[in-house]
């Protein structure tokens, strides 16, 4: 096995796992140029059937030893109840790890994943592939270039519809569970945004297969003035356009000379450019003739050629984990405000 810090040219990657996500991710890992070997993990012989013969996969595997020994670095998608156990060995063996979020639904969990990733060695990372998403890279260059002053509120609005693209994922909408809901997940994004978060307050209903749901969250951040927003909604009787989830992502920040908004992410409901800039009487746009991926799937593109460029120099890829417990100390928070009905402050949540 090549160690963390040993520099080379190309990667042996595996998937284990299945879920929505496992198509994507299978074009995003093997349009790479630095892929040396493609196989893929699952419990599943249909899938594995069907991905005997597809020739972008070079193996495929039901028993988790030899996957685990032909693969350097893996991309863990939906496992069910055996993920995280899954995860701690990979990470254990010294196999790197990209995990698909949530990262984990509880601080202990993710301590648990951080400190199988010190035993053997290896990279952890949580891939948000809405940090590798162009439109909201350019969102944080404008943020940090002034165009907009001095950043006093972010809104962050996912409305996730019942019908359209890879569907809602219910199981997700469970409960608590709701607060872990991928398309609602937009914490970590906020933070890569606007910096780290210092307190939260929720107001919630549950999520019903037939009437749906609402969490609304406000937060606080550590910059003095600066305060946020985040809307998530499930309507089940809508349908939006999308390849992937069928959520409406929308980001709206103020600053003291102006606003930012970014219209599209994951689903299209509008036909509304992807980012619009108002600062005094100057009002522009950018879309489509940008230059940017527009195309959510080209931010899992860019996430998995980041993840192989790492690994094959050696480096921490992003969203590190120790970034994404940061992060996942917000959702916990916003959590636990709703159940307690409660300001609740990000550092108490440990």
């Amino acid at each position: 096995k090549r160690s963390a810090n040993t520099p080379h040219a190309s990667v042996r990657i595996g998937i284990a796992g299945g879920g929505t996500l496992l198509e994507p991710m299978i074009r995003a890992y093997a349009a790479q140029p630095r892929l040396e070997f493609l196989a893929v993990y699952s419990t599943d012989k249909k899938a594995l059937l069907k991905f005997a013969t597809d020739s972008r996969i070079h193996s495929v595997f039901s028993d988790f030893d030899e996957f685990a020994a032909q693969a350097e670095a893996v991309e863990v998608l939906d496992l069910g109840a055996d993920r995280d156990a899954v995860a701690r060995s990979l990470l254990e063996k010294g196999r790197h790890v990209s995990l698909q979020k949530p990262f984990a639904y509880s601080m202990e969990q993710a301590n648990s994943l951080m400190a199988a990733a010190g035993r053997g060695r290896a990279f952890l990372r949580v891939n948000d592939y809405s940090l590798f998403f162009e439109p909201h890279r350019r969102i944080r260059r404008l943020i940090r270039e002034g165009e907009i002053g001095e950043v006093c509120a972010i809104r962050v609005r996912s409305n996730l519809a019942g019908r359209g693209g890879s569907g809602p994922v219910p199981d997700m909408l469970k409960g608590e569970k709701a607060f872990f809901h991928p398309a609602f997940d937009k914490y970590a994004l906020a933070v890569y945004l606007l910096g780290g978060v210092e307190s939260v307050c929720c107001y919630h209903s549950a999520m019903k297969p037939r009437r749906g749901g609402r969490i609304v969250a406000g937060c606080k951040f550590r910059a003095p003035g600066r305060y946020g927003v985040f809307e998530h909604t499930f309507a089940p009787d809508t349908e939006i356009r999308a390849t992937g989830l069928p959520v409406d992502d929308t980001l709206e920040i103020a600053g003291t000379d102006g606003i930012i908004w970014c219209n599209h992410f994951h689903g299209k409901l509008t036909e509304a450019p992807w980012i619009e800039v108002r600062r005094g009487k100057k009002h522009y746009t950018l879309g489509v003739g940008s230059g940017m991926a527009l195309d959510w799937e080209q931010s899992l593109e860019t996430s998995a050629a980041h993840f192989l460029e790492r690994v094959a120099r050696g480096r921490q890829p992003e969203l590190s984990a120790a970034h994404a417990r940061k992060a996942l100390a917000v959702q916990i928070a916003v959590q636990t405000a709703a159940r307690e009905n409660t300001e609740v402050s990000v550092d108490s949540i440990q």
